[in-house]
């Protein structure tokens, strides 16, 4: 029941309405974007990407996928705006449940254990498997995101590696361009000495 009541709570504060809201009539959910739906609604609020998983949670309690709809909609009789007493009337498939069980996709949601109150007991019929697929959805959004951030790390330090190979031929040139000076100076008498200073009275040295 808490995935429902998350995701009630969430539409109800319109928290994300370019992505993820009640339709106008506040009967239905409205998926505006599924791609932006993954990076932001889902990951922020539920810690995964998984667009598939959440559609799964929703026909999990029943909800219906509107087939005339020109947009991606979801209803179901007891989900509607302002109505959150009506979420305890709605069950998950296979029959109803006591308000006390948690199974996997409430466990799932972001939350910290002093709010679960100790309600976490035996697990009931299914709810270990589905808390074991949960986990592994959830090891995978944060394998992608370190793969990501390493990347973005290799990509830096290749950055810096060139900017430092740069600088050290930059570095080379001069000193060969010194030395090369050096020896046109040394074949003017008195060692090019007049020649540095007439270069330097012109402030070009």
């Amino acid at each position: 029941m808490a995935f429902l009541k998350r995701v009630f709570e969430v539409l109800q504060k319109d928290s994300y309405p370019t992505v993820c809201s009640f339709s106008e009539n506040g009967e239905s959910i409205i998926v505006h974007s599924i791609a932006e739906a993954e990076k932001s609604f889902l990951a922020d609020v539920f810690n995964h990407s998984n667009y598939n998983s959440f559609v799964r949670q929703l026909n999990v309690y029943g909800f219906r996928k509107k087939r005339n709809s020109s947009m991606i909609e979801f209803s179901h009789p007891n989900f509607k705006r302002d109505r959150p007493d009506l979420i305890a009337y709605m069950a998950r498939k296979g029959g109803k449940r006591k308000h006390s069980e948690i199974t996997g996709d409430d466990v799932y949601v972001r939350t910290h254990p002093h709010q679960l109150g100790g309600l976490l007991g035996a697990p009931t019929p299914g709810g270990e498997e589905t808390q074991l697929m949960y986990e592994m959805e959830m090891c995978r959004a944060r394998l992608a995101r370190t793969e990501e951030a390493l990347f973005r790390t290799h990509a830096q330090a290749h950055e810096y590696i060139s900017q430092l190979n740069h600088g050290m031929r930059t570095n080379a040139s001069l000193v060969t361009s010194i030395n090369e000076l050096r020896g046109l100076l040394a074949g003017f008498p008195g060692g090019g000495q007049h020649v540095t200073q007439h270069v330097s009275q012109q402030g070009h040295f």
